[in-house]
């Protein structure tokens, strides 16, 4: 179902910002190679299991395609300078949440969060930046390449991921790929390698981390889910108090 960009009250001022109200999860990527469109739909039906209604926002026009799929022409949009796609970012998701009966919204952003070189730049994360400066995250998953990380390199790697967001990440999906950086910059694009599942399923019990997932299997995107919701409902209790 098309859903078209209609302008609203919300955008007669674009000096000004709305607080956002309704729960926002962010699903981003070190990298747009890895950002997948059809496991964030995948996951949306899974929570949706949950009786939530659920709508999608993204900087990737496919999902026009989707029942309740958004597409943020805004934050693409090369014309617009930076602080109004922020702005009119935010007049959107608030009219949806006014207009329209969501129980939450997930925003997923392909752009990727870092540039890993000179030839290798991706978006600088860009995208991701105008985003979240245009609605808060109430929950971050962040999708990350299959690496050599142990227990103790895993701590000091999360803090840096963090350190570079600006944010809270609450849960981690690792991909069956591995970035092979020299061929990657040699050809100037992303390239991998896949790997096995039973792979990833081994590096995850070294690292000993129920935050990291893997979404290849229907239980990972079930406990995710499970997760998300338990997440949001001590945010509402906070909030209540």
């Amino acid at each position: 179902m098309v859903r078209e960009y209609k302008k609203t009250k919300f955008e007669d001022d674009l000096k000004e910002t709305y607080t956002v109200e309704i729960p926002i999860i962010y699903v981003i990527g070190l990298s747009n190679a890895i950002n997948s469109i059809k496991k964030v739909i995948k996951f949306r039906d899974v929570m949706e299991q949950n009786e939530c209604k659920i709508a999608i926002l993204s900087d990737n026009p496919t999902i026009q395609k989707e029942n309740d799929g958004y597409y943020l022409e805004m934050l693409t949009n090369e014309v617009v300078a930076m602080k109004y796609r922020i702005v009119l970012m935010n007049h959107f998701v608030k009219s949806l949440e006014v207009k329209e009966t969501y129980d939450l919204i997930i925003i997923a952003i392909t752009g990727g969060i870092i540039s890993y070189s000179r030839q290798l730049i991706d978006d600088f994360g860009v995208t991701v930046y105008c985003a979240m400066k245009a609605v808060r995250a109430d929950y971050v998953i962040l999708n990350i390449f299959y690496g050599k990380y142990t227990k103790e390199l895993w701590g000091k790697l999360e803090k840096q991921i963090e350190y570079i967001l600006g944010e809270r990440v609450d849960a981690y999906n690792m991909v069956n790929c591995i970035l092979e950086i020299e061929k990657s910059e040699s050809k100037k694009e992303f390239c991998m390698l896949e790997i096995s599942q039973e792979m990833v399923q081994k590096k995850l019990k070294e690292i000993g981390q129920k935050k990291i997932y893997s979404l290849e299997e229907l239980s990972e995107y079930e406990r995710l889910a499970h997760d998300v919701i338990n997440k949001l409902e001590e945010y509402a209790e906070i909030q209540e108090v």
